[in-house]
């Protein structure tokens, strides 16, 4: 059987461990063997191993995100190529995740990756905006039910939305994040509830990225420096004026950001969280909360129109990747860079991995 690097954990909350005897996966009907090129980081790999969410059995290979080269075609594959760029997001049976050279996905799940971007940049994306198009666009319960076909027609035009955590890879388009790192889910949540119109765009977030998330959409930044959770409602009220904010995406999730964002909420508005997902409460005044599943695996309809839709909103510019730092060393550079986002020191910039060079 041919073999392959993966890190693994081995057993619960044991330590990651580089394995370089790892089978390679063989693809089933209708799916693809991706070589991967580059996977992005996300906290909940690090808290996968820390705590043993959601991992069923062990052995365990973690990481979401993919980028990188058809591999192999299995039977009734349609559209794909040997060779083609790729990405995809990926999923917690071993064979489907990111932490390895090589995984299998359902090819309905994978998009040809646009020629504007390189692969550390296309894995960059799947996370953060596979978790906001469920969240914001599905249907509810899953999400807000903004756009369930994803025609971005701007059905809220002059509707304010506010997202706690802006500068998170989520909230600028991930998941599980942590206060420091939240980059790489907020810019894409700027970035779609633009699309859908929504105007103005208020985001909770350092300051220091005021001219990025501008330039993504965002028309107000509100420093978390500067402002108290506690006073955050009166700020956001300043800016939205007697205009009621329906809509609020809070992309950090932990008890005190909840309550700063219900209150943020007009009556019978919605808030979405991203812990725990499936959650889904009704609170004083009818403001109700929902906790996003945002797997394209999960909710089948609205991903594959997701991988349809998503290559060609990056090639045409409409949808910006997250900044990326990529970390030396491949798969023995993870456990490094998952210890910086613990630490809360990846602010602004979506880390990425190649495993082919792994030492």
């Amino acid at each position: 059987m041919a073999t392959q690097q993966a890190l693994v954990i081995p057993s619960l909350k044991a330590p990651f461990t580089l394995k370089s005897l790892w089978p390679i996966p063989k693809p089933g009907p209708r799916q693809v063997l991706i070589k991967i090129k580059a996977t992005g980081l996300n906290p909940v790999d690090w808290k996968q191993q820390k705590y043993g969410i959601v991992i069923e059995k062990y052995p365990a290979i973690p990481g979401l995100d993919i980028a990188g080269d058809v591999e192999e075609l299995g039977e009734c594959v349609e559209g794909f190529a040997k060779g083609e760029k790729v990405f995809a997001m990926g999923y917690f049976p071993d064979e489907m995740s990111a932490y390895q050279q090589f995984c299998v996905i359902p090819f309905d799940l994978v998009g040809k990756m646009p020629p504007n971007i390189d692969y550390a940049r296309a894995a960059s994306i799947p996370t953060g905006y596979c978790t906001v198009a469920v969240g914001l666009l599905a249907a509810l319960p899953a999400g807000a039910g903004l756009d369930p076909t994803m025609e971005f027609k701007s059905n809220s035009i002059g509707q304010p939305a506010f997202i706690l955590g802006g500068s998170s890879c989520v909230g600028q388009f991930g998941s599980f994040p942590t206060r420091h790192h939240t980059l790489p889910i907020s810019s894409t949540s700027i970035q779609l509830l633009r699309l859908q119109g929504f105007s103005p765009i208020i985001t909770y977030a350092s300051g220091k990225h005021t001219a990025y998330l501008h330039s993504l959409g965002a028309t107000h930044i509100i420093d978390r420096a500067s402002v108290s959770l506690s006073a955050l409602p009166d700020a956001v009220h300043c800016i939205s004026g007697s205009t009621p904010i329906k809509l609020a995406f809070d992309t950090i999730s932990d008890d005190e950001t909840k309550a700063a964002s219900l209150a943020v909420l007009a009556d019978n508005g919605l808030a979405l969280t991203l812990v725990p997902p499936g959650e889904d409460r009704t609170h004083e005044g009818g403001k109700r909360n929902i906790g996003i599943l945002g797997s394209p695996h999960y909710h089948r309809e609205i991903g594959k129109r997701i991988w349809q839709v998503l290559p060609k909103q990056v090639e045409q510019g409409i949808v910006v990747p997250n900044r990326v730092e990529v970390l030396p060393d491949g798969l023995a550079g993870i456990v490094g860079g998952l210890e910086i986002m613990e630490r809360g020191e990846a602010s602004g910039v979506k880390l990425v991995v190649c495993p082919h060079e792994t030492p």
